[in-house]
């Protein structure tokens, strides 16, 4: 009787607690039950045994009744429970209780937001935008700039908005009055946090390959759009406004309507560095004959030769045709096709193509081979020959190469362009 009436009062209690989970619950109740049979098990000792079961289970599994607490007073905001009960503030409010407004947050009127000052980031104006070591003062690798006339302009090609008034100073006090400073520019490196090439990221501490490659010219640099489309933000409806919602924007610029521009105003880390030949973030040139190059797979991705509609799709480099014909200029070796390697001298392999004339003074007859040889040796005792190829980015351009082609014996000046 005990044991029952015991199992009704925590029932009650059960009812009335603010959590109990299943497992605490059920085992509490499967030790009470039992405790209220082991009194009619027959046999002292089985009765006994029962009995410790019961308790132990009672123990183990014990009710833990808490007292709900009081909802919290979230002024600007509501209650959320993550974990634990905590209030979730309308931007720009923080605080344990939304009451309080930041510092970065524009106040007027008794009213908080919903708007940041230039230097901090919409919405919760909290976090300084990327340029910034502190609200008045820019990191070294980006330039200060201030809606104060000076003698040039930070962002000369720019018609609209704050970037049309911007000029360059030292700093934004003005008659002893400071006014809001502008970090947008890089004055060193680019991207969005203006990295020294080879490093990438906040505060520029991702070490990425840097653009300096045979053929990746310079990091690219930071532009301003010309033409403007709008598109969605990258969360909520609006981007705020220029400059403190640029990072909710894909292109890095937020519109003075609260639209993002379409068009990248910063390289991603895909296309930092702008190629002279080639495509993707190491300019990667493999071969692509009918067809046109691109960058598939992000950072560790590849080259992809994308073929027009006469060449064959199946093949990497797009070098045949449907009708299994040769891309122009590659040799066919009964497998597959491949380009040719071009010499000086006697007619060498069975490469179809032949150079008649060179001109700027080089010597006449070049014989495309079908193999290549390294320039300084010799065959059938004739002079030390130049390797020659076939220029990636003007392909009538045909271009000496080899260490040994300073032999004077060669007519043809010391990696000289031949022109056909």
């Amino acid at each position: 009787m005990l044991a029952a009436a015991t199992l009704v009062i925590g029932n009650f209690l059960t009812w009335n607690s603010e959590v109990e989970t299943t497992q605490t619950y059920t085992g509490w109740v499967f030790g009470m039950m039992m405790l209220s049979v082991s009194g009619g098990v027959p046999g002292r000792i089985p009765r006994s045994v029962a009995a410790c079961i019961a308790v132990l289970f009672v123990m183990a599994y014990p009710h833990r009744v808490t007292t709900p607490k009081d909802p919290l007073a979230c002024v600007n905001g509501r209650e959320v429970v993550v974990g634990v009960p905590m209030c979730e503030c309308d931007p720009p409010w923080t605080g344990e209780l939304c009451d309080v407004c930041p510092t970065g947050a524009i106040r007027s009127m008794g009213f908080c937001g919903p708007l940041c000052h230039p230097a901090y980031e919409y919405p919760q104006c909290t976090r300084l935008g990327p340029g910034y070591a502190s609200e008045h003062v820019c990191k070294p690798n980006f330039v200060t700039s201030c809606d104060i006339p000076g003698v040039e302009r930070t962002f000369p090609n720019a018609t609209v908005g704050i970037r049309a008034r911007l000029y360059t100073h030292d700093s934004c006090v003005y008659n002893g009055v400071q006014h809001p400073t502008y970090c947008l520019k890089c004055r060193t490196g680019n991207g969005r946090y203006c990295c020294e090439d080879g490093t990438w990221g906040p505060d520029c501490r991702q070490s990425v390959p840097r653009c300096d490659g045979d053929n990746a010219g310079a990091p690219r640099p930071n532009e301003i759009p010309d033409v403007y489309t709008p598109m969605t933000p990258l969360i909520g409806d609006t981007c705020g406004g220029e400059v403190i919602g640029d990072h909710l924007c894909a292109s890095g610029l937020c519109h003075p309507s609260g639209n993002c521009y379409s068009v990248s105003a910063v390289p991603s880390l895909l296309d930092r560095c702008e190629c002279t030949v080639g495509v993707g973030p190491l300019c990667k040139t493999e071969p692509c004959y009918g067809g046109t190059r691109s960058w598939i797979g992000g950072m560790n991705g590849k080259a992809s030769c994308e073929c027009t509609s006469a060449y064959n799709n199946a093949t990497d480099a797009c070098e045949i045709t449907y009708q299994d014909v040769c891309y122009p200029d590659l040799y066919d070796n009964g497998v597959t096709c491949e380009e040719c390697q071009c010499r000086l001298g006697s007619d060498y392999g069975a490469c179809p193509k032949k150079y008649d004339v060179f001109v700027d003074g080089c010597v006449k007859t070049g014989i495309c081979t079908a193999t290549s040889t390294d320039c300084g040796e010799k065959l059938d005792g004739v002079s030390d020959r130049c390797l020659l190829r076939v220029d990636e980015e003007r392909r009538e351009t045909v271009v000496f190469d080899g260490d040994l082609c300073q032999d004077m014996s060669v007519p043809c000046p010391w990696q000289a362009n031949c022109q056909l």
